[in-house]
């Protein structure tokens, strides 16, 4: 008796059946990434590796308003194919979908979420689509399957080179003063260098050849990238202990409780940022940092005594941008003092002579003196 049963059929194939081969690049889109703080970064949608045809999807936000029939607000989503991570710069762009107000329907408050979809079928063909739940539409456009022939010229292509080059001799210099690479790794970059600056000369006019040089030189233009993070951070990381030390040294001096209170913040960010590594991070810290500093030694009396005593004693090494002016100025100053009594107008005198100098000899004056006795 036939019975049913489940898999009712198979089948058998005989020989090899050939896939097509898995993507070579990430395929993403440009975005700006909060947790990267607000670093522009290429997404990746479909990921190196994946077979084709394949199609995927990301959520992301609208970070303005798109009102309707109002073609200035725009909504630009550009596609790239490359390395996932990096600066859009470094990959090659398939195309961009450019959505504006007047292709809407409705309002699309900023917040909302719009959802890309990337499809690439077994020739590389690829659509993207843009749909937004808040207004239950959808854009797509077909990208341009010759994108990849949209190679710099060889005059732009050897300026690039020419940039990344500084750069490279930059960071190794740099790289010598903190000792945190091996010689010889910089030295197989440069020979990589090297060699794309004889490949791009040789290859002048031909396409194919033009088009490798533009591909390796991005992968090692991300390569720096990731040295000059590396480079930056224990910099930017001692420069961080040396403000916080000046600061402390500060509150202990003049500050209140409250400064206290704002300097025991910015110490917990600092540790939770260290850990993070995030350069941009360290960076804002940094600032805050400044800004209590000045903020608590701008509030003393002695300091502008001070500057004025500094500017005085370096006058004639400055290069004024009126030399007749800050003369008056500081003679000025120098009456208030021999009155001895403080007098907001030094704040003014001061600031006025700082808006005639260079801002180098601003900075240099601006320090409180280290070289005499504090009392």
């Amino acid at each position: 008796s036939k019975l049913e049963c489940e898999p009712s059929s198979f089948s058998i194939l005989q020989g090899l059946k050939l896939s097509q081969p898995p993507l070579p690049h990430d395929i993403g889109v440009s975005a700006v990434v909060i947790s990267s703080d607000n670093e522009e970064l290429m997404v990746p949608i479909l990921e190196k590796g994946t077979p084709l045809p394949a199609v995927e999807k990301k959520e992301f936000v609208v970070p303005k308003n798109l009102r309707p029939g109002k073609s200035d607000d725009v909504l630009n989503i550009i596609v790239y194919e490359g390395k996932g991570g990096t600066r859009p710069i470094r990959n090659v762009k398939i195309g961009v979908i450019k959505i504006s107000g007047d292709m809407l329907s409705s309002l699309l408050p900023a917040g909302n979420k719009v959802e890309v979809t990337i499809r690439m079928d077994e020739s590389r063909n690829t659509k993207v689509s843009a749909y937004f739940p808040y207004l239950d539409e959808t854009i797509e456009q077909a990208m341009d399957p010759d994108y990849t022939h949209s190679a710099i010229s060889d005059d732009e292509l050897s300026l690039q080179m020419d940039s990344e080059r500084d750069r490279f001799l930059e960071l190794k210099e740099k790289s010598q003063e903190i000792d945190e690479f091996e010689v010889s790794d910089f030295d197989t970059m440069e020979k990589t260098l090297n060699e794309l600056d004889n490949l791009n000369e040789k290859g002048r006019g031909d396409y194919d050849r033009g088009h490798e040089v533009q591909e390796r030189l991005s992968e090692f233009a991300t390569k720096l990238d990731e040295i000059e993070s590396n480079i930056k951070l224990p910099q930017i990381e001692k420069k961080l202990e040396e403000e916080l030390e000046k600061t402390e040294e500060i509150i202990d001096r003049f500050g209140n409780e409250k400064d206290e209170q704002i300097l025991s913040q910015i110490r917990l960010e600092i540790e939770k940022v260290k850990e993070m590594k995030n350069i941009k991070r360290l960076n804002n810290v940094l600032d805050k940092l400044h800004e209590l500093y000045w903020r608590i030694l701008f509030q003393q009396p002695g300091y502008w005594v001070s500057v004025l005593s500094n500017i005085n004693e370096s006058f004639e090494e400055i290069q004024w941008s009126d030399y007749s002016k800050s003369r008056e100025l500081l003679d000025r100053g120098g009456d208030l003092l021999a009155s001895s009594q403080f007098s907001d107008e030094i704040k003014s005198i001061v600031w006025e002579l700082w808006d005639l100098m260079p801002e180098q000899d601003k900075e240099k004056t601006k320090e409180p003196r280290t070289d005499i006795p504090h009392y």
